[in-house]
């Protein structure tokens, strides 16, 4: 469960002499990347992890609420652990044993619904405020499901009538189109998506939420 991400790639690939750092992606200052892009997203609680509030964490898993968690280290050459699902503070601490907490910055809890459909947009722009391409991607089950390649997810991507024509491997659902859709519809529309790398959910109250933004220049915003 605890590696398999970018950053588990990145070291895995120094160990055999390949640069791999273009996959590198900036977790600490995620949230505020979504809230500028007023995007609905789980609220995230970020701790230094040599004074982590028991007390207070504690409370936080009080109302039978679930978390995903992460350790953000200070160098990329270092793994990013992570822990999809904790639902208390004994569970926190079991998964932070493991680790030497001197190596990383911050901790990361997110707040984590029952995940339904995982998603991802990857939109560009052909140049300045003209849209190129775009695709997107949907599956269901969480997010490992998708961005570890666990299942074959719908394709589709925009023709040159902005329309999105799906690969024929898998043909999706209208419920599944709309749910595109209506994620498409929150970076900007169809006609012309916000550039950059989005993944969302779908959580099983109805709620759309974007759990990572990076931008255009980054490797996952390229296409």
């Amino acid at each position: 469960m605890n590696s398999g991400n970018s950053s588990d790639w990145i070291v895995r690939g120094m160990k055999k002499g390949i640069d791999a750092s273009y996959m590198y992606q900036d977790k600490t200052n995620l949230q505020e990347m979504l809230e500028t892009l007023r995007l609905p997203h789980p609220h995230l609680f970020r701790f230094d992890p040599l004074k982590l509030d028991l007390d207070y964490i504690s409370s936080l898993f009080s109302s039978a609420q679930h978390y995903f968690s992460r350790l953000v280290p200070f160098s990329a050459d270092v793994k990013r652990p992570y822990h999809l699902d904790l639902a208390t503070v004994d569970e926190l601490q079991d998964f932070l044993s493991s680790y030497s907490l001197e190596s990383f910055k911050e901790l990361h809890l997110v707040e984590r619904g029952e995940v339904v459909y995982s998603g991802v947009i990857i939109a560009q722009d052909e140049k300045s405020c003209v849209p190129g391409r775009c695709l997107v991607e949907l599956v269901k089950g969480d997010g490992q499901d998708l961005f570890h390649a666990k299942k074959i997810p719908i394709h589709g991507e925009f023709n040159e009538h902005r329309r999105i024509c799906f690969a024929e491997i898998i043909t999706p659902t209208d419920a599944e189109k709309r749910i595109l859709f209506d994620a498409l519809s929150m970076v900007g529309g169809r006609e012309h998506p916000f550039p950059g790398y989005y993944e969302f959910e779908l959580w099983g109250d109805g709620r759309l939420m974007f759990r990572n933004y990076q931008g255009p220049e980054t490797a996952y915003g390229k296409l």
